[in-house]
This record gives C-alpha cells, sequence and structure tokens, in this order.
C-alpha cells in the first residue's frame, strides 16, 4: 500500500489543472489515492473476482512479453491496455470511465514494481518466504517489495514524495517516451536484483536485512518515481491533451 501512496502523490504533483479538475468531475470529488487503491480492495468482492488476474504477468526467463500466451481472462499487460483504452474513447458510461480510471492508474503502478511481472512458480514472490531482519513473524518477498524496503526510511508519505520528487524535465520526458510493454520489460529486467540474496546466508526461509535493502533502494524508489512520472504524464495526455511537452 504505501508504494501506491507514494507514487499518487507523485502523480498529483504532476498533473495539469485541467486534467486534476476532468478527473474530480468524473469521480465526484474523489481522493485520488482512494482511487489508486480501490482495485487491490475489490478484487475478491463478486462481480470483481477476474480482476484479481489482472495485477501480474507471469513470464519465464527465456519468453518474450511481446509473445507470450495471455491468459484467458487477461492479464495486466491486457487490462491496462484495455482500460486505457476506455478512458480515451469518447462518451461511454460515466461508471466504466470511472472503473477504468481506477484500474489504469492501479495498473500502471503495479507494472512499475519488478514482482508484478514475475514467475508463476512462486506468483511473483508471494510464495517466497522471507525472514525480514529479526521479525517473528514470515513475510514473502513481495511484501519486501511493496512495503518492506520502503518502510525502512521511516518516513512519511510526503517526505518520501519530497525526497524522491526532483526529476529534471529532459527526465521526465525521456521516461514519458515509452509504452507499457517497456514499463513491463524494464521490471523484469530488474529480476536478478530481486532474486539475488547474497552474500548473507540463507536457509529454507530466505534471509533479507540491510545489506539486501542497501543494494535494492535505489532501484525501488527509481521505480516509484518513474510510474509516478508516467501515470501523471498518461492522464493528462487524456484528459489535457493540448497540454505541452507531451511526448510518447
Amino acid at each position: 500500500m504505501d508504494g501506491h501512496k507514494i507514487i499518487t502523490q507523485i502523480a498529483k504533483n504532476h498533473l495539469t489543472d485541467i486534467t486534476t479538475k476532468a478527473i474530480a468531475e468524473l469521480t465526484g470529488g474523489a481522493d485520488l489515492i482512494d482511487i489508486a487503491l480501490w482495485p487491490d480492495r475489490i478484487r475478491y468482492v463478486p462481480g470483481y473476482k477476474e480482476s484479481a488476474q489482472w495485477h501480474y504477468v507471469n513470464i519465464a526467463d527465456d519468453e518474450s512479453l511481446d509473445k507470450i500466451e495471455h491468459l484467458p481472462g487477461g492479464d495486466i499487460l491486457t487490462a491496462i491496455r484495455r482500460f486505457h483504452g476506455q478512458l480515451t474513447e469518447s462518451g461511454g458510461a460515466k461508471i466504466k470511465k470511472i472503473d477504468a480510471l481506477r484500474f489504469f492508474i492501479h495498473f500502471a503502478q503495479d507494472l512499475h514494481q519488478p514482482l508484478h511481472v514475475g514467475l508463476q512458480a512462486d506468483r511473483g514472490g508471494n510464495d517466497v518466504a522471507v525472514q525480514w531482519f529479526n521479525a517473528t513473524k514470515t513475510k514473502n518477498l513481495h511484501w519486501v517489495w511493496d512495503t518492506g524496503i520502503i518502510a525502512t526510511k521511516k518516513l512519511t508519505t510526503d517526505q518520501y514524495v519530497q525526497l524522491l520528487d526532483q526529476v529534471s524535465p529532459q527526465k521526465i520526458q525521456e521516461w514519458n517516451h515509452s509504452d507499457f510493454l517497456d514499463w513491463a520489460e524494464e521490471s523484469r529486467a530488474l529480476r536478478q536484483q530481486v532474486y539475488n540474496f547474497s552474500p548473507e546466508i540463507q536457509y529454507r526461509t530466505v534471509v533479507i536485512g540491510q545489506l539486501y535493502v542497501d543494494r535494492n533502494s535505489a532501484h525501488l524508489e527509481k521505480r516509484l518515481v518513474m510510474a509516478g512520472i508516467r501515470l501523471a504524464g498518461r492522464l493528462n495526455k487524456i484528459f489535457d491533451p493540448g497540454h505541452l511537452g507531451l511526448q510518447f
């Protein structure tokens, strides 16, 4: 959850006034963080259960993302394209647009977390039990990248955003010149980092401590700020297409 809050706040910082107003009019002024978190809250609710598999894509090390066979009910790549398309269409039912916005915002964020482009064998790290520092209760590797590494900084969301949101206009343009497949490929490229647990001594349960955190904090933080910048860029392109400087 912490990652979603940080990304959403960074995105809010880069939305144009026109985009902010358009989203508020569409959603009745709903808080953008509530919009971003909604897909996690309803994934097992009747009527939305099929959405659970839209939060990730499974891909083996020797497979190509642009050639994989997608799940019959879809995955994060098919879902983000579909909801982005619904947002760019003119007309359409308001509730459908609101749901599309909720899912698009959430999946744009998930796609930047490396383990959402994961291995089927361990369900994107969810089945990798982790001994987190000296905690008595076992965590899992997916949690480490969602929450654990972020929590070690002991910063509030606002403090984290202030720390990360220092991106040059040139870098913003570079990051926005990308597509959804690029975002997924970048996440997969971090897989070697994610599963590198040495030099800490390993037992049956993966041991993760400060060495792992120090090695991966910068990677995770870059993904957080990239997600926020790119999300804002896409939303501005949809709701304020006349805004200068948007290149995709």
